[in-house]
Formats: C-alpha cells, sequence, structure tokens
C-alpha cells in the first residue's frame, strides 16, 4: 500500500457521525434501532466526503486464498475488516460473533469478512505462525498479513481488535473499537445488507486451510504424573490420558467443541488449554473456550463443572460460588494445596478457587 500521512478529514467526519449514532443506537428502544441505523448508513453513504478504503495490499501475504483480493473482489459487497493479531485474548473474544455473521451472511450472500492480522510481536509477523494460528482458532475467512501495519496506518487504527464496516462503494461506515464493541455488529450488518443488496458479486480465490491431521491438534498443555501424562489436545476439544510410553489409555471429550457434563463418554469441552492432576483420581481442566473449571473424576467416570457458567462473564472481583460465578477464558490451572490458582487470560488477572473457607490477601 502506499504510505498514509496525516489524518483525513473525511475520516474525522466519520468519526464524529459515528459517535453521535453510537449515542442515539444506544439510547433507543429495541424496536427503534433498524431506524436509527438504517439513518446513519444512508447519511454516511450520501457523503460528499466520503472515507474509501481502495486496496488492502496486493502487495502483502494472503492466508485461505489463492491469490490477493483486489479492489474488484470487494466491490459490491459489504465488507467487515477484522483487526487482529493472534496473540491477543480480546481479539479471539470476537470471532463467535464474527462467525455468527458469517453464518447468517456466507459469502455468496455478498458479505464478506477479512481478517487484517497486525502482529504485535517480532514472530507474529512471520507467515507460517500466522497460518498455524488461523487453523487454531478457525479462521477460514481471507486473511492478509499486515506484517508491518501498513494497511493499519492507513486506515488510523490504534487497538485489537477493531472491526471496519465498508460498503459496497469500499466507503467506511462503521469503527467497532474493542471487544465489547462487537454487540453492534450484527444489528448494524442486517440493515446494511438490506439497504445495499448486494449481487452480481463476482467469485472469490478462497481457498481456506485444512486442520493438521495427526493424532493431535494443537495440544497446548501436558501434565506429567508418575504412571501417566494428560494432555489437553485444544485442537480436538478433549483430554488425552496416556502411559509415558505414548500409549492412550483414555480420553474425554472431542472430537467437536461443546459444553457438556455427566459421564466421561459423553461429556464435552471447548478448546481446553491447562490441565493439573488432582490426588487421587482428579483432573483439573480449565477449559478455555467454555470459560469454566472442569473436574474429571477418573473413578466415577464422571465431568463437572467447578467454576463458570459456560459463557465469558466481566466480574473482575469474584466471590460467587461455583457455577454462579462467571469466569473469562481460563487458559491454565495450578493446584496449590486446596487451592486452584487460575490464569484468566480474559480479564489478564490471577484468580484463585478454593475447595474449602479461607482467607486470601485479607479477603475470605
Amino acid at each position: 500500500m502506499e504510505p498514509c500521512d496525516g489524518y483525513p478529514t473525511s475520516l474525522l467526519k466519520l468519526r464524529n457521525s459515528q459517535e453521535e449514532f453510537e449515542n442515539k443506537f444506544y439510547a433507543a428502544e429495541e424496536s427503534d434501532r433498524n431506524a436509527i441505523v438504517a439513518s446513519y448508513i444512508a447519511e454516511v453513504s450520501s457523503s460528499d466526503d466520503p472515507f474509501i478504503v481502495t486496496d488492502l495490499g496486493m502487495d502483502l501475504e494472503w492466508i485461505n486464498t489463492s491469490r490477493p483480493l483486489v479492489s474488484s473482489d470487494l466491490r459490491g459487497r459489504v465488507v467487515v475488516l477484522d483487526f487482529f493479531t493472534f496473540c491477543c485474548i480480546n481479539c479471539q473474544h470476537v470471532l463467535p460473533t464474527v462467525k455468527l455473521l458469517e453464518q447468517e451472511f456466507p459469502v455468496q450472500s455478498g458479505l464478506l469478512v477479512v481478517g487484517v492480522h497486525s502482529a504485535k510481536f517480532d514472530h507474529e509477523k512471520q507467515l507460517a505462525n500466522v497460518s498455524k494460528a488461523l487453523m487454531r482458532l478457525g479462521i477460514t475467512h481471507p486473511v492478509v498479513n499486515d506484517a508491518h501495519s501498513s494497511i493499519w496506518k492507513c486506515l488510523r487504527i490504534n487497538c485489537w481488535p477493531t472491526l471496519v464496516v465498508l460498503g459496497p462503494s469500499g466507503q467506511a461506515l462503521l469503527f467497532l473499537v474493542g471487544e465489547g464493541a462487537t454487540q453492534l455488529l450484527l444489528p448494524f450488518c442486517r440493515v446494511a445488507m438490506e439497504q445495499f443488496h448486494p449481487s452480481s458479486v463476482t467469485s472469490l480465490p478462497l481457498a481456506p486451510g485444512a486442520l493438521p491431521t495427526g493424532p493431535l491438534c494443537f495440544p497446548a498443555k501436558v501434565f506429567a504424573t508418575e504412571t501417566r501424562l494428560i494432555i489437553a489436545d485444544t485442537g480436538h476439544h478433549r483430554i488425552v490420558i496416556t502411559n509415558h510410553s505414548g500409549k492412550v489409555l483414555q480420553v474425554v471429550g472431542g472430537y467437536e467443541p461443546g459444553y457438556q457434563d455427566g459421564s466421561i463418554t459423553g461429556a464435552l469441552f471447548s478448546e481446553p488449554n491447562g490441565v493439573h492432576w488432582r490426588d487421587p483420581h482428579f483432573i483439573l481442566v480449565a477449559d478455555t473456550g467454555n470459560h469454566a473449571i472442569r473436574e474429571v473424576d477418573l473413578e466415577n467416570g464422571t465431568v463437572s463443572t467447578l467454576a463458570g457458567t459456560g459463557k465469558q462473564g466481566e466480574d473482575t472481583e469474584g466471590g460467587r460460588f461455583g457455577q454462579e460465578q462467571e469466569l473469562s477464558s481460563p487458559w491454565d490451572v495450578c493446584l496449590v494445596d486446596d487451592v486452584i490458582f487460575i490464569a484468566m487470560a480474559g480479564l489478564h488477572q490471577i484468580w484463585a478457587f478454593f475447595f474449602r473457607d479461607a482467607v486470601l490477601f485479607g479477603k475470605q
């Protein structure tokens, strides 16, 4: 892309209009919101000074496509640009909403999601690492490797994640900054699709990558006991138990994600990342995708939820009991005496789960 300097007045006007629109949208009754979205889209689309996105980088590396996407591939479509970096948990939190959007409006409907991977760290700039991350995260839409943040800079992005909605002529309609802003994505795109009626769009050179075919898929952690290896087989949404020679002794969960307690044979997990042994016959699981801490009872052949509701929470204080307490992407667990310490990635915090009453940092 060509270098971008300054801050365009067209973008400044759009940001000001969007702020006024969002204030109206969130203050309105549910029944009035679609009309507010429609009015805003009409206003921005008819602007005599639109902010147009003309190029997503023909000279950059692309993933999940057989060639770089060009302007003609995007024209006539409603396009959602997802600016992300694969190490960012907040970026991962928006993926379920993006996937819902793609399910409701598949590519042939005229809506296209394009990921713009703008790296935070050097190792995230490497194409091979980005490709593996897309497989691990289940991202199949086109992604451009914006390794040097050229697209990021031209669109004046300053935060991960940011979603940008473009109209059929490439005009920017909406900037959604931060994971909390995505609640506006679905209602906005529904109205945009009704207003623009994208049709006669050209076919796209889509070529999504295939998942690894080995016995494990992106395993995140292994915990060793005297006789066993307990493996978080994250990409297969399961826990694999082997002996020290690698012979599989038992499998809990897999291959599809889900949230189900009960017998070991029917239990389901979603992207379990952390595991820890608890004597005499328990496995603690950080069930990241389900925002829960689970426990596998090998003696009784059951799986139960120790904490979490199955949905992402925003509580930063805690204090509730068990399944009443919302969690946010627990990534790992470590057992010390009768306390489970939890790496709560979604909140960038360390939490503690107590099996019995205790005092920590002056709180009971």
